[in-house]
């Protein structure tokens, strides 16, 4: 009897110790390490990563204070929707870009969003259109 317990015991143990660790989920610690640096991406995770850069203990002066790694985040342009073709200027070639994806049936076509695509798309353009891009 013992015997049988101890082959059912164990390796139950041994199951819940190992479904834990299964659980884990993503994590990147911080590290710095002189010499390089760049950005890997599988999918949708990204690693920005900067080598050569001072790691300094945290600096202050007044209000402002700089710690190790200088990271700093600039935010990518929100993209204009009535800028069909991204190029950067609003002109016919939009129009012309919008009546090619509408014709298409890209997802992009349905300015409004309703999952429809109809004059009202066309109409919902032509106001971004005139909103312009800021």
């Amino acid at each position: 009897m013992k015997t049988t317990a101890s082959h059912i015991v164990l390796p139950s143990l041994l199951l819940l110790v190992c479904a834990d660790t299964a659980s884990a989920q993503v994590a990147i610690s911080w590290q710095t390490i002189d010499g390089g640096g760049g950005i890997a991406q599988n999918g949708s995770l990204r690693a920005h990563g900067t080598i050569g850069q001072p790691d300094p203990e945290v600096m202050t002066a007044g209000s402002l204070a700089i710690s190790g790694g200088f990271w700093f985040h600039i935010p990518e342009p929100v993209p204009c929707y009535a800028d069909c073709d991204y190029n950067g200027v609003l002109n016919i070639f939009d129009y012309i870009c919008f009546g090619n994806v509408y014709s298409a049936q890209d997802p992009y076509a349905d300015c409004d969003g309703n999952n429809t695509l109809n004059i009202f798309d066309y109409i919902c353009f032509g106001n971004a259109y005139a909103a312009g891009c800021h």
